[in-house]
């Protein structure tokens, strides 16, 4: 028990106890909407205490990746408004609080989600059909609708999602924020460790950003698992981890996708060479000034050949 109520730091904060209140949906937001409404920072305020650490209910990113009615979000300037009561009030007791932001993926519905189709990683038809899998919808308990595999090319929209929603709760004034991915909601975690990687790193929390990148490069759809990688390098590269950077790229050159070609990993190479190894870099401008004339890879190199710093 007296450690139950010791100090403990967590990264950059100091809680006053290890008591932290974990994740609870409670579907206690105004609706339609999804805004945290005066029950909720009463139910917040309530549960707050000096030092202590809270961890908001999952929290949809987008009306779209709606799946579970009553559920908040940050995705809208009155859910942000909203948040900033509920965060004022923990922040009067002294208490601290994360933001959880949510994708629910395949476990939704159309009457929530404002009739877009749930996405998943690839579709599971048992999932919708089996009747012990309930969501929750402005009618009350029901199956999940059909879902559809999500397509690559829609990768990048999620993700700006994310990064939104990440920054609207940040505007709401909580001091970091939490991805939510679960093995259910998608069937398989890659993309949602994309996403979570993605997040991380635009919030500057590196190493999270990196355990989600690294299980997203391991994904068994090579074009995902090489956006991961890609995103991984530059990761070591912010992090003055070149040597483990220059072997991405170069791994990323010789096994070209649809989403990195090897031009695109090429130039990201050439460009962490031109402060250790001015020679090397101009030597990969020029090949991909000659294989890429057109593309906007091909006419980066060309600008930086004909006088772009900082080649020497």
């Amino acid at each position: 028990m007296n450690v139950l109520f010791s100090s403990v730091t967590i990264g950059p904060i100091s809680l006053k106890h290890r008591v932290v209140m974990a994740p609870l949906t409670r579907s206690r937001a105004v609706q339609p909407g999804g805004v945290p409404g005066d029950l909720m920072v009463e139910y917040y305020s309530q549960r707050a205490s000096d030092g202590g650490l809270i961890i908001t209910e999952a929290s949809s990113i987008a009306a779209k990746s709606r799946g579970w009615y009553g559920a908040p979000g940050f995705y809208s300037d009155e859910q942000v408004e909203s948040w900033k009561r509920v965060t004022a009030a923990v922040h009067a007791k002294a208490g601290r609080m994360f933001a959880q932001l949510w994708h629910t993926g395949r476990s939704g519905h159309v009457e929530t989600s404002g009739g877009s189709t749930p996405v998943s990683a690839s579709v599971d038809p048992t999932y919708w059909q089996d009747k012990s899998h309930l969501v929750s919808t402005p009618s009350g308990w029901q199956q999940p609708s059909p879902h559809r595999a999500l397509e690559t090319a829609e990768i990048g929209g999620i993700v700006e999602d994310y990064r939104a929603a990440a920054e609207r709760a940040k505007a709401a004034n909580p001091l970091f924020v939490e991805v939510a991915g679960r093995y259910r909601w998608w069937k398989i975690g890659a993309n949602a460790q994309y996403f979570a990687g993605l997040t991380y790193l635009d919030m500057g929390q590196t190493g999270p950003a990196e355990a989600a990148l690294l299980k997203a490069s391991g994904s068994h759809d090579s074009a995902l698992a090489a956006l991961a990688r890609m995103a991984l390098a530059g990761l070591y590269q912010q992090t003055d981890r070149n040597g483990q950077a220059v072997d991405l790229y170069q791994q990323l050159i010789k096994n070209p996708t649809n989403t990195v070609p090897a031009s695109a990993a090429k130039l990201q190479l050439a460009q962490l060479y031109e402060t250790t190894n001015p020679a090397q870099a101009k030597k990969l401008y020029a090949e991909i000034k000659d294989q890429d004339k057109t593309t906007a890879a091909g006419q980066i190199a060309a600008q930086k050949l004909s006088g772009g710093k900082p080649l020497q």
